[in-house]
This record gives C-alpha cells, structure tokens and sequence, in this order.
C-alpha cells in the first residue's frame, strides 16, 4: 500500500489499555488495522478482538471504524484527512479515482456545502441542522456521498455503511 494517509480527528480512537492488558498484543493489533487491505479485514480483527477481550469500549470501537475509513481513504488516494463535527478536508492525490465530471456534479449541486480547491483539497462542512458526534462520523457522510464519483471498480461495494 503506497498511500498512508495522515489522519487527524476530535475524538478518542484508541484500543485502551484496560481492554488489550498485554502492550505486545495492543501494538500488533494496532499495527494489523492500520495495515489491513479493506472494510472486510477491519472487521475480521475487530470479530477476533471481541472473541478474545469481549464487547469492545467505545473508544475500541472508533478505533475499528477510524481503520475501515483509513481502507476507504488509500482507496481515493487520500494523503491527509482534518475532520471534526463541523467540517472534513480531504488532502487528494493527482490520481484519485474522483471522476472529475462526477464531482463537479456532486460540487454544483452540495449548495457550497463541497468545495474543491486548485490544490486538490476537497472539504465538506456541515449545513444547519446537520450534527455529528464527531469527524468520523462526518467523514464516513463525505465518503458515502462522493461514492458516486468514483470511477474505477471497488472491490469492498461501499467499504462500510456509515452507521455509527
């Protein structure tokens, strides 16, 4: 995987040490996520973390979802990701999957609620009313939203359903 993207939200995603007691068994968990291929292989480790440590906490469980978005993100080519309950920018590579044609669409019709700048920043902010209990649940909104646009082939058809 050549794209990692840099990750930056408001709320505690972690896998706490009074969940995973053993620091070798934390690490290699957190480093099996932030490596895993696609939304199927998140899953698969959070299924084989609850077998083993039982129902995750929440801050487990945005861990498990900040890493299904982390798959969705490498997908579009995603270098960096700044989000947060009241808005999202996606730093995006040349070669996104983006149809440029399909986001203008997306674009013209979001009521300036999507911009994208020259230097490849496609930001959301949320409109009134609009309320999210934290960016990642705003970012998993902007992925659902520009799915549309994508134009090569997904392998994972929507990655995640964007239940929070």
């Amino acid at each position: 995987q050549d794209i990692d993207p840099e990750l930056s939200f408001d709320a505690e995603a972690l896998l706490p040490d009074r969940y995973i007691h053993d620091v070798g068994v934390r690490l290699s968990l957190y480093k099996r996520l932030a490596s895993a291929r696609d939304a199927d292989d998140v899953s698969e480790l959070a299924a084989e973390m609850e077998d083993r440590f039982g129902p995750a906490p929440p801050a487990a469980r945005r861990y498990v979802q900040l890493m299904t978005l982390k798959t969705d993100l490498r997908r579009l080519r995603v270098l960096a990701c700044e989000a947060n309950a009241k808005s999202v920018t996606l730093h995006l590579r040349e070669d996104t999957p983006i149809d440029p044609t399909r986001l203008a669409a997306l674009l013209a019709q979001s009521d300036g609620r999507l911009r994208l700048t020259p230097d490849m920043r496609l930001s959301r902010r949320a409109s009134e009313g609009e309320l999210f209990a934290s960016g990642i649940e705003h970012c998993l909104r902007l992925t659902h939203e520009i799915a549309s646009a994508i134009s090569e082939p997904r392998s994972t058809a929507g990655g995640h359903t964007g239940d929070a």
